[in-house]
């Protein structure tokens, strides 16, 4: 690993001014049923005091973690369980999946249009987005055609994929992770010697993919999964890192995690928040596909 390569020390991406504020807001009115006025008041003290201390925190993922250790404090639980919303949207998309693949299969540039599915899945996001439409989701797949897609970028992508031997797949979310399923198989079609990686979270995290969710759509039948630092072991996410001639990164915390690391990373994404929409000139819910050497480490 070279001197660029931060992200396994870092453990999360740098706290900015737009991710405190993000995290007071989001948990600020975020009381349990039933909990008296007193200890809602008193929680929403500590939680204020706590992100003013946070304005120094390492990360924006360790100041998420100090926040659930003090709702775990004032409520007795950290965050509220996402396992049936993840299978439940893990169950939805694959409805979609045969429409899906039956598109790339008639389509004149398949590559490009499992990359717009791929930037399309990023709308199923609980952290980055106050809800989820499903009626969004479902037209986003319908729309998916019409997101613009770099053509230099895609035909790097497209070179870099068929040159490889070993790709690392950072997938993001639920349910997004079966359109993720769509591009490496697709990736693995176009070439048939590329070993796939997948990284997922090696513990639960709001919505995100874990273990779990790639055994429900199936990912580990064609793929490798590997779990990242969060399980307590980074042995093999170093690994795994260490082997991949090309990574992909899906959405938005996974650039703030990797951007800077030196390698020849593609990010795919969509723009949810003010930071992302800042940095890339870009509308809400714009897509984006870039590369490593494009961009800038992010400035916080």
């Amino acid at each position: 690993m070279n001197k660029t390569d931060r992200s396994f020390f870092q453990k999360g991406y740098l706290m900015n001014e737009y991710c405190r504020v993000c995290i007071l807001e989001k948990n600020l009115n975020k009381i349990p049923d039933g909990v008296q006025a007193d200890t809602a008041q008193a929680y929403r003290e500590e939680l204020r005091a706590l992100m003013e201390e946070c304005r120094t925190a390492p990360s924006a993922a360790e100041a998420d973690k100090r926040v659930k250790a003090l709702r775990k404090h004032f409520f007795g639980v950290e965050e509220e369980d996402f396992g049936p919303v993840k299978r439940y949207f893990n169950a939805l998309v694959m409805e979609q999946e045969p429409y899906m693949e039956r598109c790339l299969a008639q389509s004149g540039d398949p590559l490009r249009l499992a990359v717009q599915y791929a930037m399309t899945g990023n709308l199923v996001d609980f952290a980055a987005l106050d809800s989820v439409d499903e009626n969004q989701l479902m037209e986003g797949i319908e729309k998916a055609q019409q997101i613009p897609v770099p053509d230099d970028m895609l035909r790097r992508l497209e070179k870099e994929i068929m040159a490889a031997k070993e790709l690392l797949f950072i997938v993001d979310n639920c349910g997004e992770i079966v359109m993720d399923k769509i591009m490496i198989r697709l990736l693995m079609r176009m070439n048939p010697g590329l070993h796939v990686s997948v990284l997922v979270r090696g513990a639960p995290t709001v919505n995100d993919a874990t273990r779990e969710d790639a055994e429900q759509i199936g990912l580990d039948k064609i793929c490798t999964i590997v779990p990242d630092w969060r399980c307590g072991d980074d042995r093999p996410m170093k690994e795994a890192f260490d082997r991949a001639d090309v990574l992909i990164s899906k959405g938005q915390a996974n650039y703030e995690s990797w951007n800077g690391c030196g390698r020849n990373v593609f990010y795919i994404l969509l723009c949810k928040c003010r930071l992302f929409r800042d940095r890339f000139q870009a509308e809400k819910f714009a897509g984006i596909l870039t590369h490593e050497d494009e961009m800038p480490p992010l400035e916080l």
